[in-house]
């Protein structure tokens, strides 16, 4: 009944974890019911946005989910860095920033278009040797050391520019950090930076004008409305193909069987072989994602990965 995903605009100051134990309280407060929700990747504390909140069984796809591009507004401020990358940090090096022209900052910002290698902070939730890093930084022990990752912007604009800070607009894959990103652009323009601002303002095609605040979920779920701000999971999971097996199919396809061409309602395209499908049955039913793979006689069937 409620599997899905929620757009929520999470406020600062609140992590994402803090998110979904709001979001449980408030299912348990107004419905009676314990219902299970997770995040689709982090969101720093100090930011804002977007957030997709998987519900119920859709937690099963939150792995997908994770994957989604990602747009931010940023703001950059030049003159000091912080060991946090942003302003909740402590100073680690400080002066007076220079005067820097439009298309200076421009001329930098252009490097870090298309893939690129990046350094995720210290300050961050990965995991290394099974710990995060920000509980390693925060206790001041040892970090070991980070290895960088391959991440895409696809849209890297200014927005505005009011020295000593400029704002920009970020639209990039998963698992980029703004902060090392503004601390990158910093030291390529010869200047000390931080990120003192960031909005996410949409993942994929939900945007921060379709989101949910605390205060409106609480309201809508207490007049009985919960149902209305939940989101299909299959709606957050567009960029697959969608597949229809057969109805006589069904059963055996959630019981693990590789269903072959004549199991299924659609034809298979060659230009999507190999891949991950949005699985249905005859009746428009929503059952989860496929893989579509070859077998050892070079047929390909399907089976299924992830069910709802």
């Amino acid at each position: 009944m409620y599997n899905g995903f929620i757009n929520v605009l999470k406020p600062t100051g609140m992590t994402s974890n803090d998110l979904v134990g709001k979001l449980k309280y408030l299912t348990r407060t107004h419905l009676g019911e314990k219902i299970k929700f997770g995040h689709t990747g982090t969101l720093d504390p100090n930011a804002a946005g977007v957030m997709m909140v998987c519900c119920a069984r859709a937690t099963k796809f939150s792995q997908y989910a994770v994957e989604k591009k990602k747009t931010y507004i940023a703001e950059i401020t030049f003159g000091k860095t912080t060991d946090t990358m942003d302003t909740y940090g402590q100073v680690t090096e400080e002066k007076e920033p220079g005067i820097l022209s439009r298309q200076e900052i421009e001329d930098v910002l252009s490097k870090y278009k298309g893939e690129t290698m990046q350094i995720p902070p210290k300050f961050s939730a990965i995991k290394i040797n099974g710990q995060k890093l920000y509980d390693l930084a925060r206790k001041g022990l040892e970090i070991p050391e980070i290895k960088s990752r391959k991440i895409n912007i696809t849209k890297l604009e200014i927005i505005d520019y009011s020295h000593p800070r400029i704002k920009i607009e970020v639209e990039c894959s998963a698992g980029t950090y703004i902060r090392s990103l503004a601390q990158d652009i910093g030291q390529d323009l010869g200047e000390f930076a931080h990120l003192s601002l960031l909005i996410r303002t949409k993942v994929e095609d939900f945007s921060i004008e379709e989101s949910y605040s605390i205060e409106e979920l609480d309201f809508l779920i207490g007049q009985g409305k919960f149902t209305q701000v939940i989101v299909k999971p299959e709606n957050l999971l567009s960029k697959y193909p969608n597949l229809v097996i057969k109805d006589e199919c069904q059963k055996s396809y959630l019981n693990g069987m590789h269903l072959t061409q004549r199991d299924l309602k659609s034809e298979i395209e060659k230009e999507v072989l190999d891949s991950r499908h949005k699985v249905y049955n005859e009746s428009g039913d929503f059952l989860g994602i496929g893989n579509l793979k070859k077998n050892y006689n070079s047929n390909y069937v399907l089976k299924s990965e992830t069910q709802i």
